[in-house]
């Protein structure tokens, strides 16, 4: 996971994801980096590693909205009460 991150940020900060032809004819405003989202296929903070993707994720630098998680909590149960869970919440950036 922390191999795939470093080298998706290096593409989009280095321009070189412009070689990838599906990114070739986007605007230069829709390929700047906003922020890194942790999500996936399910509720994230009930992933068993959830404290250490956290830890992957968490430095990066120059984006407007570091880091964020999307969560259904709506919809499903959260692992929002589990303590690995709490202590992460910290790292990311609050809803403004």
């Amino acid at each position: 996971m922390a191999e795939e991150l470093d080298k998706t940020l290096f593409l989009v900060r280095s321009g070189k994801i412009r070689e990838h032809a599906v990114y070739r004819e986007l605007s230069d405003e829709l390929l700047q980096l906003r922020h890194v989202a942790l999500s996936g296929d399910g509720e994230p903070t009930l992933c068993p590693i959830f404290a250490e993707a956290v830890q992957v994720g968490r430095p990066c630098p120059g984006a407007q909205s570091p880091f964020v998680f999307q969560t259904g909590a709506d919809y499903h149960g959260t692992g929002l009460d589990l303590r690995p869970v709490q202590e992460s919440l910290k790292y990311f950036t609050p809803r403004r």
